[in-house]
């Protein structure tokens, strides 16, 4: 909470018939990296008419999110370092009225950090590429889809990273410069007024289509709501267990009757045994015991199972591209860090907006230049466009290369 007394304007100056106030603070809090925050405010506060509030947060001070009163807003934190960090809060009014001031008794600032496709996408990152010295760059934009329960089943970094972006009907590739880049669905549309990198003019182009099999202008996204269960046993130990004096054993345990269990405890019986060590997953658990007499153990484990409850099919259509084009429908029926119809349904848009238009996706096949990559916006004849996917097949002296873009604009 932070009170600005009775005049949120320093010296609550009047110039000429219009004035400005601005106040601001720095809160603290306990950030936890990769995690998104959220911003709620709200405010006891006397606003004449003609007066306007806003207010703004930020992690520096310098790139500030504007905040709607009694909204949830997520604010960009990019730092890689959990620990003690500031949110920076700043007040402006404006009013052209000259015979009232606006009087803020308290504005109230909660701050929330939930997990995210961001969130995610840093732990796999962190995880996978730390040790091998290789640099990342995740699209703030991630931050915007929340998931209530985020988990990813056994499978390598790659797979991990390409769920994660098909979760945000998004992208994952590795730049120019070695850097692995994860990007929002909505990447292709936030490149306009981008600078070409290249031009491809027709002396470069054997073929050249805009092929009407590309395009998508009916999204179906199946979202998998999970929902906690009641806290019950979900696994115990099987057969006879007896350990030595002095025995340590680890049990590692995969749930095989439940997809995910949150909130896991072990509990053990058998008198001179302990739990020494435990590592709970969505999946499964590693229980580490140790014996100072012979002995023979029980081991539960119990936890909230995750269930799937009202799975959806959320549906957008483009109208005039399906009169154009006939139907062509995209499916994404089983990724479960899609969990709500809101991020299904910013998921579809997004993609319905990129892809409903075939004449925007432009096939061309030429020598090739391998300084192109993903994501990078190019000239091809006369239309600027951003490479999403290419193959080189080495010919002789060169490449034949079949590049797939998508016009801007």
């Amino acid at each position: 909470m932070s009170s600005l007394g009775t005049c949120a304007l320093n010296t609550c100056a009047f110039k000429s018939q219009y004035y400005i106030g601005i106040w601001q603070d720095a809160l603290p809090f306990t950030y936890e990296a990769g995690a998104t925050v959220y911003i709620t405010a709200s405010m006891v506060a006397s606003i004449p008419m003609g007066t306007k509030v806003l207010l703004y947060c930020s992690e520096d001070s310098i790139t500030w999110t504007q905040i709607n009163l009694n909204q949830v807003t997520y604010v960009t934190f990019t730092s890689s370092f959990s620990g003690s960090s500031l949110l920076y809060v700043k007040l402006e009014l404006y009013s052209y009225n000259s015979l009232a001031s606006p009087i803020i008794t308290s504005l109230n600032i909660f701050i929330h950090q939930e997990t995210s496709l961001y969130t995610i996408a840093i732990q796999v990152l962190s995880d996978g590429l730390t040790s091998r010295n290789v640099s990342w760059n995740v699209d703030t934009e991630l931050q915007k889809y929340k998931i209530p329960y985020a988990w990813l089943k056994t499978m390598t970094h790659r797979k991990a990273l390409a769920q994660i972006s098909e979760a945000a009907g998004g992208v994952a590739y590795q730049d120019r410069n070695g850097i692995i880049r994860i990007e929002a669905g909505n990447y292709i549309e936030r490149k306009e007024g981008g600078v070409a990198v290249d031009t491809i003019n027709e002396d470069r182009i054997f073929e050249m289509s805009s092929p009407v099999a590309a395009a998508a202008n009916k999204v179906q996204i199946t979202t998998l709501p999970y929902v906690a269960q009641s806290n019950q046993v979900i696994w115990t130990l099987s057969g006879t267990n007896t350990l030595v004096a002095g025995e340590q054993k680890t049990y590692n345990v995969n749930y095989s009757d439940w997809e995910a269990v949150i909130d896991a405890t072990a509990s053990l019986t058998g008198t001179g045994a302990s739990i020494i060590a435990s590592v709970y997953r969505f999946g499964g658990a590693d229980i580490t015991i140790s014996a100072s007499v012979n002995v023979t153990i029980t081991l539960n484990i119990s936890g909230k199972p995750l269930k799937i409850v009202g799975s959806q099919v959320v549906t957008e259509t483009d109208g005039d591209s399906i009169r154009r084009y006939g139907i062509k429908i995209l499916s994404i029926n089983e990724n479960n860090l899609i969990q709500s119809t809101e991020i299904s349904e910013a998921i579809a848009e997004d993609i319905i907006n990129i892809t409903k238009n075939p004449n925007r996706n432009i096939e061309i096949l030429w020598r090739g230049d391998p300084t192109d990559e993903l994501g990078d916006i190019v000239k091809v004849i006369d239309n600027n466009a951003v490479i999403v996917s290419q193959e080189f097949e080495l010919s002789g002296n060169g490449f034949n290369t079949k590049t797939k873009l998508r016009r801007l604009g």
